[in-house]
């Protein structure tokens, strides 16, 4: 097998890391004990930057390409974003409204096809020429109840090793 670029994270189905990698699961190691992999990352994912730095946590994270393109966000080395779960509110849809005809003819019908809600008391619905709009923001009101919802793509979970040895990474 060729040998890894230090710092080069792979998915691996193991339950363990191999010898010579590490868990990417925000553990904070020692700068002395891995210097050239400190001298790949730095701080970026925690740490002091001076004795100690973090691996990468991909736990609960998908990854996503530094940078950005058109129509898209910037992103940086180890930022994280997004969220497991999120509350909804009637802030995070369109303002809008609903008329709600209604007319004070007597009802002469049961099917609402082609029909509006209507007085009486055995009969619901009634033809009219005339409907009115019953103002139907003092009669219907938001609803909800700013309830957490799930926001979690469909995923299967496996480890992601990071090389803690192996090949120096060359820029030229």
């Amino acid at each position: 097998m060729v040998q890894p670029f230090i710092g080069e994270i792979r998915m691996f189905g193991g339950t363990f890391a191999p010898v010579g990698w590490a868990f990417c699961d925000g553990s904070i190691i020692n700068v002395a004990e891995n210097e050239a992999l400190f001298a790949q990352l730095g701080s970026t994912f925690g740490g002091n930057g001076r004795t100690t730095f973090g691996l990468p946590d991909m736990r609960g994270r998908v990854p996503v390409h530094v940078g950005g393109t058109t129509g898209t966000s910037v992103r940086t080395m180890g930022q994280q974003f997004g969220s497991e779960n999120t509350t909804l509110t009637s802030a995070n849809f369109g303002s809008h409204t609903h008329n709600f005809m209604a007319s004070t003819t007597a009802a002469d019908s049961n099917d609402p096809t082609g029909h509006v809600v209507a007085k009486g008391t055995n009969n619901q619905f009634a033809a009219s020429n005339n409907p009115r709009d019953m103002d139907s923001g003092s009669i219907l009101a938001n609803s909800g109840s700013n309830q957490t919802v799930n926001n979690l793509q469909a995923f299967v979970a496996i480890n992601f090793i990071i090389a803690l040895v192996g090949l120096i990474p060359s820029q030229t």
